[in-house]
């Protein structure tokens, strides 16, 4: 008899769409994290998805809920078989670096 081994793992993110960076992010002085909640149905397929932490950016929240709608999961596992769950897509968007912050010679 043989016996395969299979644990259960949540569902997660396999291909990251790039989000598309907010014109609100050039005007911030620090990083906009947005989280994603994702349901991801047991074919790998996207259920929905939620905005879960704003950045207090609409165009960046709404940048990043369309690139993880965009992106590609892998559901989760139970039980040796696929099963729907839930997965987490974090996007953050860099502040820009000011030019009096440069190294000299850039």
């Amino acid at each position: 008899m043989i016996v395969l081994a299979c644990a259960d793992r949540p569902a997660r993110v396999v291909r990251s769409a790039p989000a598309a960076y907010p014109a609100s992010a050039r005007l911030t002085r620090g990083d906009l994290v947005v989280i994603v909640d994702v349901l991801v149905r047991a074919d790998g397929s996207i259920a929905g998805a939620t905005v879960v932490r704003s950045s207090g950016k609409r165009d960046a929240d709404a940048s990043a809920l369309a690139a993880a709608r965009a992106s590609a999961y892998a559901p989760a596992r139970h039980d040796c078989a696929a099963a729907p769950g839930r997965a987490r897509f974090e996007t953050t968007f860099a502040a820009p670096v000011a030019p009096s912050n440069l190294p000299p010679g850039l």
